[in-house]
């Protein structure tokens, strides 16, 4: 069957909901990084979705997820610590950031690793309380310039994990990262964006 992808109108509409969403992000929208996402909207929009036309996507046709106009706005749950319990192993009970629904959930995460010069947060703080970190690595390595995901991504995130480990520390005790989707009262995409900075000599293991 032969693709056909109405790509200016889908990219209006992410042009359309990115505006809207910057426009409420309560002074979020006067930080630097307030840039680097219009610079990465802007990116998207000049490359489009891939098609199968694109060497690297020739094998993989994303129209029909793009069929679907996903909700980008915050989405209630009633996901309970029960629910939550199920996916964390019980020898991991600690040091566990939970993410629902691209959200942050402070009730549900448990950080208990103190080291001098150790931060470890989620991302919406890190933007205020460590913004330079945020600025100077946020699209380091996710570099946007010629990938239209990562480009949709680095404009849309607003949430994730912020760890800064400093030179020399040695975490021996994992950090459990969980997220969690549920789509019981709506259909919805979430774009976190996860950022770990580790320091000279530094090691930390995940689980």
């Amino acid at each position: 069957m032969k693709e056909h992808i109405n790509n200016n109108e889908i990219k209006d509409w992410y042009l359309n909901t990115f505006e809207h969403i910057n426009n409420n992000l309560n002074g979020n929208g006067k930080l630097p990084l307030s840039q680097i996402r219009k610079d990465a909207i802007a990116r998207f929009m000049e490359l489009g979705f891939p098609t199968t036309k694109w060497e690297d996507w020739k094998y993989t046709n994303i129209s029909p997820i793009l069929r679907h106009q996903y909700s980008l706005e915050k989405i209630s749950s009633m996901v309970s610590l029960q629910e939550v319990k199920r996916y964390i192993p019980k020898e991991y009970s600690e040091n566990i950031i939970v993410f629902i629904n691209g959200e942050y959930a402070a009730d549900f995460s448990s950080i208990n690793l103190y080291k001098e010069g150790l931060s470890i947060t989620n991302l919406k703080e890190a933007l205020y309380a460590h913004w330079e970190d945020v600025h100077q690595y946020i699209s380091k390595y996710a570099n946007f310039s010629h990938e239209p995901f990562t480009a949709l991504n680095t404009a849309l995130a607003q949430q994730g994990v912020f760890i800064k480990i400093p030179a020399d520390l040695e975490l021996k005790d994992p950090i459990h990262l969980l997220y969690l989707s549920d789509a019981a009262d709506a259909t919805f995409q979430s774009h976190p964006r996860n950022l770990i900075i580790m320091g000279k000599r530094s090691q930390a293991k995940n689980f």
